[in-house]
């Protein structure tokens, strides 16, 4: 039979766990991450966690689908019209594009379209200056139609390695703020 993707739910935040159950297991698997900023009433903070919540891609047959479920952690696989989806080797490689070129992605829910492909677009500002044409690079835009996302990026990834921001605890940010007064 052949291999093809499927997408696999985990429970709310073991993407990690089960990654790396399944590289114990020997079965090729694909969570993509990234810096995704979160925006409160008063601030925004930005978190490194998975791009897809609660999404493993898995490489398997259709007939180990069922085999994975019963391990811990894994809650079902992604269903489309009462089959598991099969998601495309090309969407795949879109997302691990993405990934490697770009921090911040957002990812936006779209309508689900098995029959479309994978599209790219580019957003550049073209400027006219002493018959000088300068083309500047403004981001990207992803079109996944088989999982409905879009994913959309706007800065080029810097050569240095990202920053990780991490979430503060009540008592860490009561101990800042109260230092603040005294330094």
């Amino acid at each position: 039979m052949e291999r093809n993707w499927y997408v696999i739910c985990t429970t709310k935040k073991k993407e990690k766990k089960v990654v790396s159950i399944l590289n114990k297991k020997g079965i090729e698997n694909y969570c993509p991450f990234t810096i995704r900023e979160i925006k409160n009433v008063s601030r925004s903070m930005k978190e490194y966690g998975p791009m897809f919540t609660s999404f493993v891609f898995v490489k398997v047959e259709a007939v180990e689908l069922s085999k994975l479920t019963r391990l811990p952690y894994i809650v079902n696989s992604l269903y489309w019209r009462s089959s598991p989806a099969v998601i495309s080797a090309d969407e795949i490689n879109a997302i691990k594009m993405m990934e490697e070129n770009y921090n911040c992605i957002a990812i936006e829910n779209t309508g689900v379209n098995t029959t479309e492909k994978v599209s790219i677009v580019e957003r550049n500002i073209t400027g006219y200056s002493n018959n000088v044409v300068s083309v500047k690079h403004q981001g990207i835009t992803v079109k996944l139609p088989t999982l409905g996302y879009s994913l959309t990026a706007d800065r080029i990834k810097e050569k240095q390695s990202p920053v990780i921001f991490k979430k503060k605890t009540a008592l860490q940010a009561i101990t800042q703020s109260i230092n603040s007064f005294f330094y």
